[in-house]
C-alpha cells in the first residue's frame, strides 16, 4: 500500500517506511525458523517486532509487555523461545538449539488475559487473513480508515484491528494510553479516527466520560466485541449511531476463531442476539443447546494441548463454544441463552436448527 501507515504522536510513517523498517529487523532475526516470545505493547517497536518476525518466517508467542519478570521467566523455561523481543530493547537471541515447528504455525496468542490457567492458541497465516479479510469485508474498510489502537496489541480483538487496518491499506494511531487517561482522549481529538474499538468495560468508561454528549465528526465505526454489553447500552449506542451517521456493529467470537464467529447486520443491530454467521462461517447446534462453528479461520490447535485440542474441535474442523443458544427461524439470528455446562437437553425444536 501506499500513504500513511502508523501515526506515533507527532510522527507519521508511510507503508515505504513501515516495510523498510520491518525488512531491516528482519534481516536481524534471520536464519532458521525459530520461535520468538513478543512482549508487545501499542508502540511502533512492538509492531515492527511484529512484523518483522513473521517476515522472517518465525513463530511468534505474542504476550502483553507488562508481564512481571518473573512470569517472564517462567515462560521462558516452558516454551524454550530461540528469540525474546520487548518493546525498549534489542532483540535478544537465546539460544540456538533446534525446535521443532509446526510448518503453518505463524502466532499464538493466550485464551485469556492471564497467562497461570490460559491455553495457547495456535494460528495459521491463513487463519490471520481469513480473519483480517472479513473484517474488512464486513465493515467496509477503505484506505481512508484511520483506528486508534484502543486495545493491548498481544489481545485477539486489538490484533484483528491492527491486521484489518494494514490489509485495506487504512492507518493505526499508536496509543497505549487506556479510556482511564487523557493520552487516550488525545489522540481520539488529535486524528481523524474513524473507527473505535471496544469490550464492554471500555463502553463502561466511555459512557462514564460522556462520550455520546461529545462531537466525533470523522467517526464512521464503532464495533463491540469481547463480552456481553448490557442489553440497554446496545440500545443506546444503536440508537446514537443511527442518528449521527455512524455505524455500530456488535460481534460474538472467541480467540479460537481467528476471525468473528456471528456479527449483526449493519442497522438491524439487536440486543436480545449475536447476530447472524460471519461470512465463510459455519454454526451448528447440537442436540444439547452447545454452539458449534467452523471456518478459515478456525485455529489449528491448543499449543502443546492434545487433549484440550481434542476435546473442543472435532476431526470435521467443528469448533466447541461452551455457550448454548438457537437460531431464531424467522429472522436467523443466533441467540445465545447460557453455558452449555448449564444447559441440558432442550425439547424446543428450534434448538437443534442449523445454519
Amino acid at each position: 500500500h501506499e500513504g500513511d501507515a502508523v501515526y506515533v504522536g507527532e510522527q507519521v510513517y508511510s507503508y515505504a517506511e513501515l516495510r523498510a523498517l520491518s525488512t531491516t529487523q528482519a534481516s536481524q532475526l534471520g536464519g532458521e525458523r525459530s520461535l520468538v516470545l513478543l512482549l508487545a505493547d501499542n508502540s511502533l517497536p512492538s509492531l515492527i517486532h511484529y512484523l518483522a518476525s513473521l517476515q522472517a518466517g518465525h513463530a511468534v508467542l505474542l504476550l502483553n509487555a507488562d508481564l512481571p519478570a518473573a512470569t517472564r521467566q517462567e515462560l521462558i523455561t516452558r516454551y524454550d523461545p530461540h528469540w525474546l523481543l520487548m518493546p525498549d530493547t534489542e532483540p535478544m537471541r537465546l539460544h540456538d538449539r533446534p525446535l521443532v515447528l509446526a510448518p503453518e504455525l505463524a502466532v499464538m496468542l493466550t485464551t485469556s488475559g492471564s497467562t497461570g490457567g490460559a491455553k495457547l492458541v495456535r494460528l495459521s497465516e491463513a487463519n490471520l487473513l481469513a480473519n483480517a479479510e472479513s473484517i474488512v469485508g464486513y465493515l467496509q474498510m477503505q484506505p481512508s480508515d484511520q483506528a486508534l489502537t484502543a486495545l493491548p496489541f498481544a489481545y485477539s480483538y486489538g490484533l484483528s484491528v491492527i491486521h484489518s487496518h494494514l490489509l485495506c491499506g487504512g492507518s493505526l494511531v499508536l496509543c497505549n494510553d487506556t479510556p482511564l487517561q487523557r493520552g487516550f482522549w488525545d489522540c481520539l481529538k488529535q486524528h481523524a479516527i474513524t473507527q473505535l474499538v471496544g469490550v464492554p468495560y471500555s463502553y463502561q468508561i466511555y459512557e462514564q466520560l460522556r462520550f455520546r454528549r461529545q462531537s466525533w465528526p470523522h467517526l464512521r465505526i464503532l464495533t463491540q466485541a469481547g463480552g456481553r454489553l448490557a442489553p440497554e447500552r446496545v440500545r443506546e449506542y444503536a440508537l446514537w449511531c443511527r442518528e449521527h451517521g455512524i455505524r455500530f456493529y456488535v460481534m460474538y467470537g472467541q480467540t479460537e476463531a481467528s476471525v468473528f464467529i456471528t456479527q449483526q447486520p449493519d442497522g438491524q443491530v439487536r440486543s436480545d442476539t449475536v447476530g447472524v454467521p460471519s461470512p465463510g462461517v459455519e454454526v451448528r447446534i447440537a442436540e444439547n443447546g452447545e454452539v458449534f462453528y467452523r471456518s478459515p479461520g478456525t485455529f489449528v490447535e491448543y499449543f502443546r494441548n492434545p487433549d484440550s485440542t481434542a476435546s473442543t474441535k472435532d476431526a470435521q474442523g467443528w469448533v466447541a463454544t461452551g455457550d448454548a443458544g438457537f437460531f431464531e427461524e424467522a429472522t436467523g439470528h443466533l441467540r445465545i441463552i447460557d453455558r452449555a455446562k448449564d444447559v441440558g437437553k432442550m425439547a424446543d425444536g428450534r434448538m437443534f436448527a442449523t445454519k
